[in-house]
């Protein structure tokens, strides 16, 4: 769209900071006006993205990481139907509109603040993208800290090991990766090469051929990963670390392996500015945090050789480095000639984060500037709390997640650095990403221990999720765990009155959906579980080591069913069950999704025999005639003891109440996937048929129902199986 373009409307200005620019039009790739102007967007970002297709340049939009920063350029009529779909992804920084009739378009557009300009000369929107660039390019050159300056860059200054600005590394590089982890880190890889078909042959070469025992081998190569890497690392870009943590646990083992035994001394020459030769001055007998890996060599010569010479700006550094092995808590480092893609003798490599002291700055009898430099140890008191919260919540507290650090900083009192850490991460996550929950419930937390009681309702779920575990079933009622949460009884257990059915309500259509993951099945749902979002998050972060043959999404289906919150009414097992009861089978289509996926799981699980109860706080004696035969076609939870149910968390000892001891051949035991895993909870699918075999009046309030399956109609696993 827009008027003719000439050469004179157009001057780029290539001084600033390239983002991804992606232009949609119809005519975009027609209109000799348009093509003109993509000669001129080039000069800004040589990758420009075009697409005339709106459903194709959505797809590539969405498919974006969170912390690329995307400008994006689109006629009006286009505009009006894709701008509302991606202007909240945290990707999209900037909208152009350029089109015929500016005037009609800003109405439109102005609801939406993403959308910078609306033109009808090409010049203006190039205008446009240059002050926004050059503003967010200024931005991040300018910015200070007390302990930061001019080589911010590549390293901070701290006054305690425990300060490094990448302490996060500690959390992440004890989460073990999985291959969803591996999969996203190749797309952002390829998307951020994706006009340069070396790297992209590169990439498609690791994908197929990388192992752990090649890490540093690939850092060392010529190639997309020691470029991403230094990247994120020097950027303390936090969730594209978390996600190339394999790569990044990877060479810390390799240099681990390679550790040098005895003391060493070893040099590094650069070039740097004046200023920043200036500011290791002030750094001397303090410590820094060099954020990338720190490549150096145990020869003087080698080090030196290669350097410019020094100018009226920059002057040749050479920095000297101890090390001695053995020191506490020290990060690792070793020579790492034998695992070098270029064999270099003598090249000692330094893992990312290390930290350093600054012992003397002084220029040199042979015309360099020396800075001797000592590494050292993490032999804090606040690094050795750290580490011991660590490894406290690795081994009892469920493992370690994106949020952890978060957890861990709030926890030890340092709350502004846990919510600096987890505001950053959820400046990069998407909306659709699964681990913003996670960093939304830390980010409430954080809220209500600086006293924001507004914070009260953001975190309810959270806090309900994570303190209501159900007492221990247990083969005496004296063992009940005292610390059940009253308000959270399990109803799970004592929810019966309304399974029985007379009409025979048959179940079809699950079983040809496709089996997909849990966050895919809850698409479908989220119009009657709204929050179920941030509870599919917690359950696929506990289940990402499944036992059983399971799969992270089939043992985390399970879990889900098993969570309860506050209020009961909206957990997932009380509406699904719900739905199951329903004479009206379209309430449950919706379910199919889940269905396949819970019920694949279950199906993988053995079959339990046994004597299993139920309870509800009613007679229903009179409802269940002996001989009667009869369905449940709701999931049913039960208990492998009777005094579990006589408790006062579950049915009581003094009401009336109704207790059925079920005689069952198919039961599933699903405690090693239930989110209380103390419970040995027993499910029963839907569609199971009992018969009545006898009542006892155990008491004037207690009514035993004693029930047997029988062979079902309606085998809800056999075409799983």
């Amino acid at each position: 769209m827009g008027h003719t373009l000439t050469k004179q409307d157009v001057v780029v200005n290539t001084d600033i900071e390239a983002f991804p620019i992606v232009w949609l039009d119809s005519q975009v790739n027609k209109n000799h006006n348009n093509l003109a102007a993509q000669k001129q967007l080039r000069k800004l970002d040589k990758n420009l993205k075009t697409f005339d297709d709106e459903e194709e340049c959505h797809k590539y939009i969405v498919s974006t990481l969170a912390d690329d920063r995307i400008v994006f350029i689109v006629s009006g009529q286009l505009g009006q139907t894709i701008v509302p779909k991606i202007h909240q992804l945290p990707q999209i920084i900037l909208i152009c509109v350029y089109c015929m009739n500016a005037a009609l378009n800003e109405v439109w557009a102005r609801p939406f603040d993403k959308v910078k300009t609306v033109a009808e000369k090409f010049a203006d929107i190039i205008t446009c993208i240059e002050s926004v660039q050059q503003n967010i390019t200024l931005g991040a050159a300018t910015s200070t800290n007390s302990n930061i300056n001019v080589y911010t860059h590549y390293c901070t200054a701290i006054d305690d090991p425990f300060d490094n600005p990448l302490s996060f590394l500690e959390c992440f590089l004890r989460i073990e990766s999985n291959q969803s982890d591996i999969t996203e880190c190749i797309a952002y890889c390829r998307n951020k090469y994706n006009q340069n078909q070396h790297e992209l042959d590169l990439i498609q070469e690791f994908q197929q051929s990388y192992t752990s025992e090649r890490a540093i081998w690939w850092y060392t190569r010529q190639s997309f990963v020691f470029r991403i890497l230094s990247d994120i690392l020097r950027k303390e870009k936090t969730y594209l670390i978390y996600k190339f943590r394999f790569l990044l646990h990877d060479i810390y083992q390799q240099l681990k392996q390679c550790q040098c035994q005895s003391r060493i001394q070893v040099y590094r020459g650069q070039l740097l500015p004046d200023q920043d030769i200036t500011y290791f001055k002030t750094l001397i007998g303090k410590i820094i945090t060099v954020k990338s890996f720190f490549t150096t060599w145990s020869n003087r010569k080698h080090a030196r050789s290669g350097l410019k010479p020094s100018t009226s700006n920059s002057k040749q550094v050479l920095f000297e480095i101890d090390a001695i092995p053995g020191a506490a808590n020290c990060k690792p480092y070793g020579d790492i000639s034998l695992h070098n893609s270029f064999p270099k003798p003598g090249e000692v490599l330094f893992m990312a984060a290390s930290n350093f002291r600054i012992d003397t700055v002084h220029y040199g009898e042979d015309h360099m500037w020396i800075v001797r430099m000592t590494l050292v140890d993490n032999d804090s008191p606040n690094w050795k709390d750290f580490s011991q919260r660590i490894d406290i919540m690795e081994k009892n507290v469920g493992g370690l997640n994106l949020a952890s650090f978060g957890t861990i900083m709030r926890c030890m009192g340092h709350v502004s650095r846990a919510k600096s850490y987890c505001s950053c991460l959820f400046d990069q996550l998407s909306l659709s990403n699964p681990l913003t929950a996670v960093v939304c419930f830390e980010l409430a937390e954080i809220a209500l221990s600086e006293g924001d009681s507004d914070a009260n309702k953001s975190s309810t779920l959270s806090r309900s999720v994570d303190s209501s575990f159900i007492a221990t079933l247990q083969n005496s009622s004296e063992d009940l765990d005292s610390t059940i949460n009253e308000a959270m009884a399990s109803q799970r257990f004592t929810s019966v009155q309304l399974d029985k059915h007379q009409v025979r309500f048959s179940i079809e259509g699950y079983e040809k959906v496709p089996l997909v993951s849990l966050e895919e099945a809850m698409v479908p749902l989220l119009g009657v579980l709204p929050d179920i979002q941030q509870m599919v998050c917690i359950a696929k972060m506990k289940c990402e080591l499944p036992t059983d043959g399971l799969t992270s999404d089939q043992s985390a289906a399970i879990m889900l069913y098993t969570m309860e919150w506050e209020p009961s009414e909206t957990c997932l097992y009380f509406v699904l069950n719900s739905a199951l009861r329903t004479a009206d089978r379209e309430v449950v289509k919706p379910w199919f999704l889940y269905l396949k996926l819970i019920f694949t799981a279950l199906s993988r699980l053995p079959s339990k025999s046994g004597t299993f109860f139920r309870g509800v706080k009613l007679n229903l004696s009179s409802q269940h005639p002996q001989g009667e035969t009869f369905y449940w076609w709701s999931f049913s939870s039960c208990t492998t003891t009777i005094n579990v149910l006589t408790s006062d968390q579950f049915l009581g000892s003094s009401d009336i109440r109704t207790l059925f001891a079920i005689e069952s051949t198919s039961g599933r035991d699903i405690s090693r996937h239930s989110y209380y895993q103390n419970e040995k909870e027993i499910l029963l699918l839907p569609a199971t048929r009992f018969q009545v075999v006898g009542h006892l009046p155990f008491t004037s309030n207690v009514h035993i129902i004693q029930l047997k399956e029988i062979e079902s109609e309606f085998p809800l696993l056999n075409p799983i199986l």
